[in-house]
């Protein structure tokens, strides 16, 4: 995937911005080809195959995903994303709850659903983590 200026059209409202990164997030196949983040045009074609290069003799087993953009350049297309790659198994739950988003977005717009859920989290999730922060809003 190539996210350049000619991809789509830039949206109309921050919700159908936030819906498309949600779906790429769910969708895309992050184990089989980079991102590569390009909106200026400033990678050429040959970087292109060299990044696809790079990717392909890159140990996947432990990148969880490869997330390209002109700065790595000076790294010869080592993704500096990829050093902090989440771990295979969380980027399946991102991938999910990405998924998830985008279904209660859709229940919401349809008005059978409540925007908050996208932002509330089930009691069966709560249990699983080791801490939790809480924020005073006064």
């Amino acid at each position: 995937v190539f996210l350049d200026q000619r991809s789509l059209d830039a949206p109309n409202s921050t919700l159908s911005g936030l819906i498309r990164f949600l779906l790429l997030i769910s969708r895309f196949d992050f184990s089989r080809q980079p991102i590569v983040i390009d909106f200026l045009s400033e990678i050429t074609e040959s970087e292109h195959k060299t990044i696809k290069s790079v990717f392909d003799s890159a140990d996947r087993t432990k990148i969880g995903f490869y997330v390209i953009a002109p700065y790595d350049r000076q790294s010869k297309w080592k993704s500096f994303w990829s050093k902090f790659s989440p771990e295979k198994p969380i980027l399946g739950r991102l991938k999910g709850l990405a998924e998830e988003s985008v279904e209660l977005i859709k229940n919401w717009l349809n008005g059978t659903g409540d925007l908050k859920a996208v932002f509330e989290v089930s009691e069966a999730e709560e249990l699983s983590f080791g801490a939790r922060l809480e924020i005073d809003r006064k």
